[in-house]
């Protein structure tokens, strides 16, 4: 089943404790038994982007523990299981 959440492109959060507790309570696994999340990509880089400047219909999308997920630049996280 697929899953979204979403946040305030114009105000993000971090991102990577927002993915890492949605990927724990996903997977009812505690957030210290989940692999880092560097494994699967830049943290920094990721949060880095979504905090530019707006840019037009981009979305980046990665795997992380058996979840392909996708931030789109309206917000939309899309969690989908592997």
């Amino acid at each position: 089943m697929t899953y979204h959440t979403s946040f305030d492109p114009d105000d993000p959060p971090m991102l990577t404790p927002l993915i890492v507790t949605t990927i724990a309570d996903l997977t009812d696994t505690p957030e210290p038994d989940l692999p880092l999340l560097y494994h699967a990509i830049d943290p920094a880089d990721l949060d880095h982007l979504f905090t530019q400047p707006a840019l037009d219909q981009f979305a980046v999308s990665f795997t992380y523990y058996q979840y392909q997920i996708t931030i789109d630049h309206t917000g939309t996280i899309t969690y989908t299981p592997q």
